[in-house]
């Protein structure tokens, strides 16, 4: 989504740094799973339909998931700051769960429950 749907550009006030992060992410899968061949079709998709992608995979960026913090410009809801933990099954370690979430009592946290209620 991404790098692949132009309205991710609205979605992400920083698209820059959401994409630089996805492809480190990308690129650490692909040196941790190299037999991976829908990983590696990914790559080439994004390759193909993507010239950002591409610059930013010849930048060599490499990092695991860690939490963080990010920006959001929902079109229903208005900006939010939501805090990612990342939680890593034990039993496969190539699996993440990602958890988004606002602190209490800030406009984010409003938003968010604003936008669960519109599901």
């Amino acid at each position: 989504m991404t790098f692949l749907d132009p309205s991710a550009r609205d979605l992400f006030p920083d698209w820059e740094a959401q994409a630089r992060d996805l492809t480190a992410y990308l690129r650490h899968a692909a040196a941790h799973y190299p037999d991976d061949q829908e990983l590696h079709a990914l790559i080439g998709e994004l390759s193909v339909h993507s010239r950002d992608f591409v610059r930013i995979w010849s930048a060599h960026p490499v990092s695991d998931c860690l939490p963080s913090v990010r920006a959001y410009r929902h079109p229903q809801v208005g900006s939010m700051t939501l805090h990612e933990e990342v939680v890593r099954l034990t039993d496969d370690p190539g699996v993440r769960i990602i958890f988004s979430g606002a602190r209490e009592g800030t406009p984010s946290a409003e938003r968010l429950r604003l936008l669960a209620s519109l599901g």
